[in-house]
């Protein structure tokens, strides 16, 4: 259960900050002496994009990022070398829309979480854009030259700074879309004491890559599927390894008299008689060696019902 915790609190803890930022593109119009604003993505409605990080300190780890967006749903796959067993939170797969976040990997120990995308619990990654603040540049983009980047004419800057936010020889290159300004390639180096994974003082270096410019193809995540029957009502669904939770603005009694009917209709058959209680009501049902007990709390505004599969 640690392995899968650990993404939760990378979240929580704001170890890393959203892929997109709500930026505008980071030059309106090419030139020197402009300012960096941001990466600029959501001008794109679809892309796919990998952001590789790696950091040679007291030791060296690696973050990789493989991103995928298509309108409102985003696809992320993390991947991470180097780390001791106890800092590495693992690598998961997790796919992101308006509503739900889910994932699955090596990190959750190849078990579904999903939850509801809440502002203050969603999941959230590392981007350049987290290493040096946008708006800390106190120097000035310098042109380059030009090139291509994903099927599309960019112009290539150089920024450099000497401190900023506790780094120490800044060098960024960008390349900007010469249409809509957003950032379709990110280079950056510079020295300082590692923010993440205490691996002390040493080279932070990275390139963050726009491959693809389009609709994407994004799966769902396999295993996060309900597979247990649920009330028309229930909202904030979230499932965990052997839990489903919901809540719902409905009674106590309907909630019980919609599992009498529910469950014997997919082979559950009733345990005990419902254990109703001033907290809450109990109920209990098997199929075969399973075993589901379903907790109904009343609560002020709505009620809270959490379902729990075993093996008998």
């Amino acid at each position: 259960m640690r392995r899968i915790l650990l993404p939760l609190l990378m979240a929580a803890s704001c170890i890393a900050c959203s892929l997109v930022r709500e930026s505008e593109p980071a030059v309106d119009s090419g030139g020197d002496g402009e300012s960096y604003a941001g990466l600029g993505l959501q001008v794109f409605p679809g892309y796919q994009a990998c952001f590789e990080l790696r950091f040679d300190g007291t030791y060296s780890w690696r973050y990789r990022l493989e991103t995928a967006v298509d309108g409102q749903v985003t696809e992320q796959q993390l991947h991470l070398e180097g780390l001791s067993e106890a800092l590495d939170p693992g690598d998961i797969r997790a796919v992101l829309d308006p509503d739900r976040v889910s994932m699955r990997g090596p990190g959750t120990d190849d078990q579904c979480l999903s939850f509801p995308a809440d502002p203050d619990a969603s999941l959230s990654f590392l981007t350049p854009d987290d290493l040096f603040e946008p708006s800390a540049f106190d120097a000035s983009l310098v042109t380059v030259g030009t090139g291509e980047v994903a099927g599309r004419e960019a112009t290539q800057y150089a920024l450099s700074q000497t401190i900023l936010d506790g780094w120490t020889d800044i060098d960024v290159h960008i390349w900007l879309d010469e249409i809509t300004g957003a950032v379709l390639r990110y280079e950056l180096s510079a020295q300082g004491d590692d923010p993440l994974f205490d691996a002390g003082s040493g080279l932070i270096s990275g390139e963050f890559v726009v491959r693809d410019i389009g609709s994407q193809d994004i799966d769902p995540i396999p295993g996060c599927e309900i597979e247990l029957p649920l009330p028309p009502e229930a909202d904030r669904v979230t499932k965990l390894p052997g839990l489903i939770s919901f809540e719902a603005d409905v009674s106590s009694a309907s909630m019980i008299v919609f599992y009498e009917v529910a469950l014997p209709d997919e082979g559950w058959e009733e345990l005990a008689e419902p254990q109703i209680g001033t907290d809450g009501t109990l109920l209990s049902y098997g199929r075969g060696d399973e075993r589901l007990d379903i907790s109904i709390e009343a609560r002020a505004d709505a009620i809270r019902v959490e379902l729990w599969v075993s093996t008998q």
